[in-house]
């Protein structure tokens, strides 16, 4: 099992997609803050971590609103392709024992540019 709150790296390799009213249940004064409604998203920070993660990615983090958090939050696949893959975009080493099996493309870190 992964020690998500030493990790943080999900938080900030994805962009973090609101459902469908989601975000209402964050309380008011933090939800302008963290909640870009226009784009149904969680805003990121000035180092694209998801606004809402506080600590240092690789080292402690938490989710300010854990108890709220976004459904795709809570259903990230912890330890699968998408997990070892945000450790790499995120520069985050993977856990002990767990072998670093996944190339990250350009399309992972947003580099892309459309043709």
């Amino acid at each position: 099992m992964p020690d998500c709150q030493a990790c943080g790296a999900c938080c900030s390799a994805y962009i973090v997609d609101l459902y469908q009213g989601e975000g209402h249940d964050i309380p008011h004064p933090l939800r302008n803050l963290l909640v870009d409604q226009e784009k149904q998203e969680m805003r990121r920070d000035a180092n694209f971590r998801c606004a809402a993660l506080v600590g240092k990615v690789g080292e402690s983090v938490k989710c300010s609103i854990y108890g709220c958090r976004p459904t795709v939050c809570r259903d990230f696949p912890r330890e699968e392709s998408s997990c070892h893959r945000a450790r790499r975009i995120a520069g985050v080493k993977p856990p002990n024992g767990i072998p670093d099996l996944v190339e990250v493309s350009v399309y992972d870190l947003g580099l892309a540019t459309g043709s």
